[in-house]
């Protein structure tokens, strides 16, 4: 294992971690500066305070996102209310083979992959929500209420003799006279504000917890200057993107539910790659014991030269770490295989995983030693301690981020399913070759490019096998138009596009003798700024003729393929909405 975690560094990277190093450090220099002479006790003290600091960031990160961005439970209830909002007569069969269902047992169940499932539970709820309140009303009350609704005297009555507060307890309690189907379909139409308002609310505020995070660790500025050098490749010329506007709240209230959701997933796994680098640079700094250090040696008290930290140091550091993350993925596994066969439904975050890193560090421990106690002699080794004291905590907020962002992906795979929401997504070829990970694309109206991202094949996999569907999907098209120079370009950040930006893509004029490249690249993005069919590459269209009597029209739509996530073979879809398989092409 040691030997899969042994990839070459690069120098880049190398300074790259130092340069992370440095920064975690003044994070922490308040603590570390206090008074000018030490004595070795008070040293030691202050660089344990130190490192508790550091784990104290980590932590306050953990804590945001865990309790603030949306989890697969509220991507999955916005889905199905979402499905069954426009969907009247499934809503109707659902409330008939669930209406004797005894109350108590309607409050049971769970939210998972099922669709179906999903949208029962959903019903379940709001039949359980009238219920309860219903039978709280006595055989005399209900005759009161029901006069109430049938007469206008009785109502000028009650009117006069209650006050404000009194008469919207009963209004409220009318309202729940009628016939049960009416009433709960009633109670669907009006719980908008919980199944629909409150789950967007939560995708804004996970959207303003990753942009303080970001902002705090200082990388809004870099993200800015590659966004500003992509569109200055365009032509686009304006005084610059400003990050932070784009997690503002009042800016995210106007911001649709599908770019919201596309918004997160990228953050999420933008912000995976920070707190990655953090983690590794505050592990380096504990284990090399570079804040005691530094208080030792007076030359470099104020300013320590950490671009002068050994090269061989640094990378055999970033060898460790890397083998402790596969070791903590290994405990990871084992524990969400057993919480698995034991059937519980607990949050990973909320179960004890110290049995685990004992277990596997046990395992690994003489490997470890052996190693790193050759390339690392001045350190302790000791690997659950290294696991548990400087390594756990922010791998923590890495599991928890990855988790947010798949789940995410999946709800924008499930709307794609069940809703059509977006006209052109699916997997991307050529950048993957069906392993545990592959790549999905989404075209989504008024961001500023595609949302390209990873997510794990069986999660994906778990899905369709949770609804008995084939393991197919379709194809992104034109992932070619985002290549320059045989490279593919890469999305600095994923943003609504501003009205000023979006009116200078539409003027764009394409240079036909230009760059065909650019000219591909330009046609997709004038799409994204305004995704009707008409906007979407002609290249990449198919025609249909409708024929009505004597006349023909002919109607363009997106010239889909598809592909079998397990074998990879792909599929075209007949006239009868069935895959047959793509016929391959014949070489001359």
């Amino acid at each position: 294992m040691i030997n899969q975690s042994q990839r070459r560094v690069s120098q880049e990277n190398l300074q790259s971690i130092k340069n992370t190093i440095n920064k975690v450090f003044k994070s922490i220099k308040s603590v570390i500066y206090s008074e000018r002479e030490k004595s070795d006790d008070e040293i030691s003290d202050i660089t344990y305070k130190a490192e508790l600091a550091i784990q104290k960031i980590l932590r306050k990160c953990l804590m945001e996102i865990s309790y603030n961005l949306p989890t697969e439970d509220e991507a999955h209830i916005l889905n199905s209310y979402q499905e069954l909002l426009y969907n009247h007569s499934k809503r109707k069969e659902i409330y008939n083979r669930i209406k004797n269902i005894d109350t108590d047992k309607l409050e049971k169940g769970s939210l998972g992959d099922n669709i179906d499932k999903n949208e029962e539970f959903l019903i379940k709820q709001i039949l359980f929500m009238y219920r309860k309140i219903a039978d709280t009303i006595s055989e005399k009350e209900y005759q009161v209420l029901r006069e109430y609704k049938k007469s206008d005297k009785v109502k000028r009555i009650a009117q006069n003799k209650l006050s404000e507060k009194e008469l919207e307890i009963l209004e409220a309690r009318a309202k729940m006279i009628g016939k049960e189907e009416e009433k709960v379909e009633e109670a669907f139409l009006n719980s908008r504000d919980i199944f629909s308002e409150n789950i967007r609310k939560k995708y804004i505020t996970g959207l303003i917890t990753i942009g303080k995070i970001i902002k705090e660790f200082g990388s809004f500025r870099l993200y800015e200057q590659r966004e500003n050098i992509r569109l200055k490749e365009i032509g686009i010329e304006q005084k610059g993107v400003k990050l932070e506007e784009c997690f503002n709240e009042e800016f995210l209230e106007t911001v649709p539910i599908k770019s919201l959701i596309a918004m997160n997933a990228f953050w999420e796994n933008r912000l995976t790659k920070e707190i990655e680098r953090i983690n590794n640079a505050t592990f380096i700094l504990q284990d090399l014991n570079l804040i005691e250090e530094i208080l030792n040696d007076p030359e470099v008290y104020e300013e320590f030269p950490f671009e002068k930290l050994s090269d061989k140091e640094i990378e055999s550091e970033m060898i460790k770490a890397e083998f402790i993350r596969g070791v903590t993925q290994i405990c990871v596994e084992k524990m969400e295989e057993d919480l698995k066969k034991q059937k519980r439904q607990e949050k990973v975050e909320e179960v004890d995983i110290t049995p685990y890193i004992k277990m596997v560090s046990a395992q690994y421990q003489e490997d470890y030693s052996k190693y790193f106690g050759t390339k690392l002699p001045n350190t302790m080794n000791v690997l659950r301690y290294d696991i548990e004291n400087k390594y756990m905590t922010g791998r923590n907020v890495v599991d928890n981020l990855y988790k947010g962002k798949n789940a995410n992906i999946l709800a924008l795979v499930e709307s794609c399913i069940t809703r059509d929401t977006i006209q052109n997504w699916g997997y991307i070829e050529e950048e993957n070759n069906l392993g545990n990970y592959i790549i999905l694309g989404f075209d989504i109206e008024g961001l500023n490019m595609p949302l390209r991202i990873h997510i794990p094949k069986n999660y994906l996999e778990q899905f369709f096998d949770a609804n008995n569907m084939e393991k197919i999907i379709p194809i992104y098209k034109g992932n070619d138009d985002f290549k320059r120079l045989g490279e593919q370009r890469k999305t600095p950040v994923l943003i609504p596009i501003s009205p000023n930006i979006k009116e200078q893509i539409r003027k764009i004029e394409i240079n036909k003798k230009g760059s065909i490249q650019q000219a591909m690249y330009i046609e997709h993005l004038k799409y994204l700024a305004d995704t009707k069919i008409e906007n979407f590459p002609q290249r990449l269209k198919a025609p249909k003729v409708i024929e009505k009597g004597k006349k023909q029209k002919v109607k363009y739509s997106i010239k889909r393929e598809y592909i079998n996530l397990e074998t990879g073979q792909k599929y075209e879809m007949n006239k009868d909405g069935k895959y047959v398989q793509k016929p391959e092409k014949k070489e001359r």
